[in-house]
C-alpha cells in the first residue's frame, strides 16, 4: 500500500500514523510517499517507483481522488519502464482518470530521465 495523500489535507482525514497502523495490523506493507502538484520531483518519482518495484504482490496507491497515485504510476512507467505516454494515458483512461492535461509534465519527466 502507498498512500500519496500528505497528512491535513482535508479535514477529518485519518492520519498517516493511523493509516500504517491499520496497514501493518491488517499484514499489509505500507509506504507513506506523499505528493502534491508542487512537491512533484524526479527524487519523488524514484522513490514511487522503488516502491512498486519492491512488492511482494499488487500494490494499491492511494490520494484523495487518486489522480495524484495515477500521474504517479504513469510516470514511473514512462520514465523506468519505456511505456510511451499514448500507452500509459490510455490505460488510465480506462479506469477514468484523464492524463490528457498532464502530457507536457509526462514529457518533461521523460527527458529529465533520459527516455
Amino acid at each position: 500500500m502507498i498512500n500519496n495523500r500528505p497528512d491535513g489535507e482535508e479535514p477529518g482525514q485519518a492520519s498517516e500514523a493511523d493509516l500504517r497502523s491499520a496497514a501493518e495490523a491488517a499484514g499489509l506493507s505500507y509506504r507513506f510517499i506523499p505528493m502534491t502538484m508542487p512537491t512533484l520531483t524526479p527524487e519523488l518519482v524514484a522513490e514511487h517507483n522503488a516502491a512498486i518495484e519492491s512488492a511482494d504482490g499488487p500494490v494499491f496507491a492511494f490520494c484523495r481522488s487518486g489522480t495524484r497515485s495515477t500521474i504517479l504510476w504513469a510516470l514511473a512507467k514512462v520514465c523506468f519502464h519505456g511505456k510511451s505516454i499514448a500507452e500509459v494515458s490510455s490505460a488510465a483512461a480506462a479506469q477514468g482518470y484523464d492524463l490528457s492535461g498532464f502530457v507536457p509534465l509526462l514529457e518533461g519527466y521523460r527527458t529529465e530521465f533520459g527516455r
